[in-house]
């Protein structure tokens, strides 16, 4: 088992290292770069490839143990195919900047491959019919949440990466060599991701890797095992698992509400930079973000492992500790942000 852990992780995490190397070099031999399509606080234009060395990392490290012990599942197959056409119509954005409904054509076509053919939720209250509309929403919803988290330097990465190796702790406990193989792998290659991209950063992942982890965080989170029928409350343990990507939206939307403003007109009201307001600079601001993302994968642990009782008390908990810093970052008087 130790082999399809630390194997998997290591090899997408080196190869995503040599593959950086090599986009260093395409980017300043041809030219090849690009401007991040986020709020980010200048205009510095830097290679754009790290979704690109992301997903053949994932890809290769995922394909390569899973052939190896014979793990090369239906789910495995299926989740590498329908990546590829969302990190197809993601490099397509990245170059030429798709309108929203093309983008969201091309996540519907990629969450309905998998339910299709056999991956959504699995939740017993629900008839079928439900549980499709669940997965979709679900789906498309965390694909969606995580590309607009991609706002500063190493914060969707960063959060992503903490996320991912608590659904690997998860699959670890539960003995699910196929999520154990799948967040291993995507783990590797955002930590070494990350090595790059944490603030200032020397790579972007663009589109295509925001959405292509998203995506992939959301398919994981379905297939992890949490509930059993003892312990119905431990059906929302993916909620808290992707809490930060789902908090942050929840913060924007309402932020831009509660001042009048339109919530799909972007602009510098997401809680990163809220934080950074404070006078502590986008950084430092990024790390919180950091520990904000352990206190709600922190959670998800108490919530799977303990009682009804328990779980929904950390629910609970979790939840008026959220509104509360919300409200109270909302709230704070913002200072000029800096680096």
């Amino acid at each position: 088992m130790l082999n399809y852990i630390i194997g998997p992780f290591i090899l997408s995490a080196l190869l995503n290292f040599i593959f950086i190397f090599f986009a260093f070099i395409i980017s300043k031999k041809f030219d090849f770069i690009g401007k991040q399509k986020s709020l980010q606080l200048d205009d510095r234009h830097l290679p754009s490839f790290g979704g690109i060395t992301i997903f053949i990392s994932y890809c290769i490290a995922l394909f390569y143990f899973s052939l190896r012990g014979n793990f090369l599942t239906h789910e495995i197959k299926l989740l590498i195919a329908s990546s590829a056409i969302i990190v197809l119509f993601g490099i397509i954005d990245d170059i030429v900047e798709l309108p929203a409904l093309i983008k969201f054509v091309g996540q519907l076509i990629g969450a309905s491959v998998l339910i299709f053919f056999g991956i959504s939720t699995k939740i017993i209250l629900m008839p079928h019919f439900l549980n499709v509309i669940v997965s979709l929403l679900w789906i498309i919803g965390i694909t969606n949440a995580v590309n607009l988290l991609d706002i500063a330097d190493g914060l969707s990465a960063g959060v992503a990466l903490i996320s991912s190796l608590t659904l690997l702790i998860l699959g670890i406990i539960e003995h699910d060599v196929t999520v154990i193989l799948i967040a291993a792998s995507l783990s590797g290659a955002l930590l070494s991701f990350l090595v790059f991209n944490f603030p200032p950063a020397k790579i972007f992942m663009g589109d295509t890797g925001s959405l292509f982890i998203g995506f992939t965080l959301s398919v994981i989170a379905i297939l992890a095992h949490y509930a059993t029928e003892k312990n119905p409350v431990a059906l929302l343990a993916p909620i808290l698992a992707l809490g930060l990507p789902l908090f942050d939206i929840t913060f924007v939307t309402f932020s831009r509400l509660v001042n009048g403003r339109s919530i799909f007109k972007k602009s510098n009201d997401h809680f990163v930079f809220k934080i950074a307001s404070m006078g502590i600079g986008v950084r430092k601001a990024v790390i919180c973000i950091y520990l904000f993302t352990v206190f709600f994968c922190a959670s998800v642990f108490i919530v799977c492992f303990g009682s009804n009782l328990v779980a929904f008390l950390a629910l609970l908990i979790t939840l008026i500790i959220s509104i509360l810093i919300g409200f109270k970052v909302i709230t704070f008087k913002a200072q000029s942000v800096q680096r």
